[in-house]
């Protein structure tokens, strides 16, 4: 029952809560604010080497924020903020994040600019973008497909991903993103060969095309594949239609990779 003794008491408690909310939503904008002061351009498509050595590590600094402060970048920042927010979240491998941000594709307002390559070896230059555009080209580095900053064509392509764990794309950019440390990429070589078999193989046929297995590894991992995941391959079954890697070009890359799938299996073409 409430009485003036509890409502107030009630009141009191809720006014603690509410100034220790205010004070952490403070503090996260303080120490985001400290994390990306210095930081004036962005990587596109992972692309480190375009920054300027002096540059990174304020951008290798602010890749360790927490997702709280990622977040609020994301959500409460400046244009710039959102970028960076954007450029943490790829860096980080969020995946699941970087899709819930997908109406920031509408997003028309001038981020920080990304560092591109000139005609002039060891130079390199700038070039203005937006939050939607910079968004556009996180999602072409990690799922391959082009949504240009368009939310239909990501709702077409993208907007009915349950997992993202089971796209194909992602698990070839951790492993390209991995390369020179062997202990990252033994764990991500594990994590993927416990993959449902319909996403395996694909991983494993794409990983070998990009030169991250090599063929006596992608053969012998493809061959303890079970016998109807096999036929089905042999056979052409699409076992993944609503991989948006593969619905692109009317399925170019689909039938490529199956056809790489078959060599290394030794089995006969159609």
């Amino acid at each position: 029952m409430f009485t003036s003794s509890n409502i107030g008491r009630y009141g009191t408690l809720l006014a603690v809560a509410f100034a220790a909310a205010s004070a952490n939503a403070q503090s996260l904008k303080t120490n985001a604010d400290q994390l990306v002061s210095k930081i004036t351009v962005l990587p596109r498509y992972n692309q480190w080497t375009l920054i300027e050595p002096e540059l990174r590590p304020a951008l290798k600094k602010a890749v360790r924020m927490t997702p709280a402060q990622r977040e609020h970048l994301v959500r409460s920042g400046t244009p710039a903020e959102r970028g960076i927010g954007i450029f943490v979240a790829d860096q980080q491998g969020d995946i699941a994040a970087l899709l819930s941000y997908a109406d920031l594709l509408v997003d028309r307002e001038s981020t920080l600019p990304f560092a591109q390559p000139t005609a002039h070896v060891g130079q390199h230059a700038q070039r203005d973008q937006t939050v939607g555009e910079y968004l556009t080209a996180a999602y072409v580095e990690w799922f391959g497909v082009d949504v240009d900053s368009s939310p239909a064509r990501f709702k077409r392509l993208l907007a009915d991903v349950s997992d993202p764990d089971r796209l194909v794309r992602p698990w070839i950019v951790r492993l390209r993103r991995a390369a020179g440390d062997a202990k990252q990429t033994a764990q991500l070589k594990k994590d993927i060969n416990a993959l449902p078999e319909e996403v395996r193989w694909a991983v494993l046929t794409l990983g070998y095309k990009n030169s991250l297995y090599t063929v006596a590894e992608a053969r012998r991992l493809l061959a303890s594949l079970s016998r109807p995941t096999r036929q089905a391959i042999v056979g052409g079954t699409n076992l993944l239609p609503d991989e948006p890697l593969f619905r692109m070009n009317d399925g170019a890359l689909w039938r490529l990779t199956l056809a790489e799938c078959r060599k290394l299996l030794n089995a006969p073409q159609p």
